[in-house]
């Protein structure tokens, strides 16, 4: 907990002591992230991504050092605030400083990581799959886990969405046409060609599926691909129809854009 230094029992210090300290320390380390911005010069999503994990690091480091060695950051001593242990008005250990950081600065440092620059949740979901791999596989042989694991079967992986998407693009064109518009259905813009479309995506999904150890270079996990991708479809779906459920007027339009020239 955050009390007054001079206090002779704890007690929970003042919002304006606490405001101030606050932009101390907020200033303090917008110029230390400055400098470190200032070094970094690349502007690529994957560099803007490193620097919001750097910037993390710094600031988790600088509370928790100051908090657990002085029992105070910097903003705190110029105001006369402490932040110690609630049972005994020790220090904080690692552990301790870690939760109030969590607890106070979690939901901004995961927004933040998030939306760093111009990396959006795609990028961010990749970077937890590298990081994945790196966790469960090992990062021993770079080269041979990043072309054969990371890519070979990722790639893999979207190659199954892909086809999975385009299966249900033409069961959707068929079940369209023949429910809401019967009198425009064509013996081949609308049965034939998205019939053979769909039978040949299932096949080649079959197939995939099938030989699925030798596309995944024998890697035994690589059977989890398939009910992983069939878990994202699941969810795509789903949430498809969750937007239409909201706004079923728009949705029902999107047809039509086309077909009827809106």
């Amino acid at each position: 907990m955050t009390v007054q230094a001079t206090a002779t029992a704890l007690a929970p210090a003042a919002i304006g002591a606490r405001v101030v300290a606050s932009i101390i320390d907020g200033v303090i380390l917008w110029l230390i992230l400055s400098v470190l911005r200032g070094i970094v010069s690349d502007v690529s999503i994957a560099a803007s991504f490193i620097l919001a994990i750097i910037s993390a690091a710094v600031v988790f480091g600088y509370f928790s050092y100051f908090w657990t060695t002085l029992r105070a950051s910097p903003g705190q001593r110029l105001v006369g605030l402490m932040t110690v242990n609630e049972a005994d008005g020790a220090a904080l250990t690692w552990n301790g400083a870690t939760v109030r950081f969590a607890y106070l600065f979690g939901p901004i440092v995961a927004y933040s990581l998030i939306n760093a620059s111009q990396l959006g949740i795609l990028s961010f979901l990749a970077a937890l799959i590298v990081l994945g791999f790196a966790v469960f596989v090992g990062t021993g042989d770079p080269l041979h886990i990043a072309y054969l694991q990371v890519y070979g079967l990722m790639a893999v992986m979207g190659v199954i969405i892909i086809l999975a998407v385009q299966a249900l693009v033409s069961l959707s064109i068929l079940i369209y046409f023949t429910k809401e518009h019967p009198d425009d259905v064509h013996w081949w813009k609308t049965m034939l060609a998205p019939g053979v479309s769909f039978i040949a995506q299932v096949i080649v999904l079959y197939l995939l599926f099938k030989n699925i150890l030798f596309l995944g270079s024998g890697y035994h996990y690589a059977v989890w691909l398939g009910p992983i991708d069939l878990l994202v479809v699941l969810i795509g779906v789903a949430g498809a129809f969750y937007l239409k459920a909201r706004n079923r007027a728009k949705y029902e339009s999107a047809g039509r854009l086309i077909n009827e020239g809106l």
